[in-house]
C-alpha cells in the first residue's frame, strides 16, 4: 500500500504500520519503502513519515543510520519547505 499512486492509501497505511511499530520492530525492506517515499514531492506525505519515525522504536544501528542519512538529504531537499522544522521535531 506504500506504493499506491494515492497518497492518501500511503497515509493510511503509515497509521496502519503505526499500531503495530508497539509490538514489533521494522525490517530494512520496511524501512527503505517507508524511506522511499520521502522522495516524493508532497508535504503531507512527507509530514505524516517523519511523524511515522517519531513514533517508530528502532533496534539495528544500520537501520537508525539509514533513517538519520535520508532525514539528513531531506533537511537540503526541502529546505524551502516546513521539512526543517518537522524533522527537528522528531528529536
Amino acid at each position: 500500500m506504500l506504493n499506491d499512486e494515492i497518497n492518501d492509501v500511503r497515509i493510511a497505511a503509515l497509521h496502519g504500520i503505526k499500531r503495530f511499530n508497539k509490538v514489533l520492530t521494522l525490517s530494512d525492506y520496511e524501512v527503505d519503502t517507508v524511506l522511499f517515499n520521502l522522495n516524493e514531492d508532497n508535504p503531507r506525505l512527507r509530514e505524516e513519515i517523519y511523524l511515522f519515525f517519531g513514533e517508530t522504536t528502532v533496534t539495528q544501528t544500520a537501520l537508525f543510520t539509514k533513517i538519520l542519512d535520508k532525514l539528513y538529504s531531506n533537511l537540503i531537499k526541502f529546505e524551502h519547505q516546513d521539512d526543517t522544522e518537522k524533522i527537528f521535531a522528531l528529536v
